[in-house]
């Protein structure tokens, strides 16, 4: 990309950039960063779906299935991993990742809504 030419005056290299090329540079580099930014939302939605089977699985039930904690951890980290694989065109993990999201989702609501029933017939009752 970069031209190299020669000044004849004093007999050294000076680095031209053609504006093209400059244009050029700025998309490439503007591409590099979008690439490192999805890939940092799929770590992330990674590292959250990993860390939430691990603490329910291995940890001694550190976080039961059946909590806020936990499906608020696996729609997270699958609402990150769906927006990773769609933007990188893996359309059967879009999938995936989107049904997971929807039944942590889904999980997420029936326990918040138990809870709420759980206290206004605690509070009907004192």
């Amino acid at each position: 990309m970069i031209n190299q030419t020669l000044n004849p005056q004093n007999n050294k290299n000076y680095f031209t950039l053609k504006p093209k090329d400059w244009f050029i540079n700025l998309i490439n580099l503007a591409n590099n960063i979008m690439n490192l930014i999805i890939e940092i939302i799929g770590l992330v939605g990674l590292v959250i779906m990993i860390s939430a089977f691990y603490l329910n699985n291995f940890r001694k039930k550190k976080i039961k299935r059946r909590t806020k904690t936990y499906n608020a951890m696996n729609f997270l980290g699958a609402i990150l991993l769906t927006i990773y694989s769609f933007l990188n065109g893996l359309h059967l993990f879009t999938i995936l990742n989107l049904v997971w999201a929807i039944f942590a989702f889904w999980f997420l609501l029936t326990i918040i809504t138990q809870e709420n029933e759980h206290k206004s017939l605690h509070e009907m009752l004192k």
